[in-house]
């Protein structure tokens, strides 16, 4: 599928940035819509969100609310519940190797909205059913990371 090849790109940062010029977050985004049921698809473009630096067209078009309909659409997917919730990780709180983004103070209020809503509440729900079936060792990690983030600024 083309959606797949383009996935294969977003490791590189050159092509980050032609992908995000021509619109291909938002096709990335509406192809997890159009195809709910394609686990590879789901799991494939969790796994490229992840990778993009720039994380502000991520979350103006939807991208955490698609990463969360595929973890409750397969909730016994070890690479969708895995890659989801690592890309969800990246996208609200970026990785430990990499400097603060431009755009953190976007991100810091999509966080702390995100919190103080049910989004969290559910996630926790979801992932307390699956986390030990369903996820590889990194998937566990991102959830520890970002539960432990969580309640963390939760506390705060």
């Amino acid at each position: 599928s083309q959606i797949l090849a383009l996935t294969q790109y977003t490791h590189d940062s050159y092509y980050q940035v032609v992908i995000t010029k021509y619109g291909g977050i938002r096709t990335l985004l509406r192809a997890m819509q159009m195809y709910p049921n394609h686990e590879t698809i789901q799991a494939s473009i969790c796994t490229a969100l992840m990778q993009f630096r720039n994380k502000v067209p991520i979350l103006q078009h939807g991208g955490i609310q698609r990463i969360f309909d595929a973890m409750r659409r397969h909730e016994s997917s070890i690479d969708v519940q895995s890659q989801a919730l690592c890309a969800l990780v990246s996208l609200l709180f970026g990785s430990d190797d990499e400097a603060p983004p431009p755009h953190q103070a976007e991100l810091d209020v999509q966080c702390e909205t995100l919190l103080t809503t049910a989004w969290y509440t559910q996630l926790q729900q979801h992932l307390d059913q699956t986390k030990d079936m369903f996820l590889t060792f990194e998937g566990k990690q991102c959830w520890d990371k970002l539960s432990a983030e969580c309640e963390r600024r939760l506390t705060a």
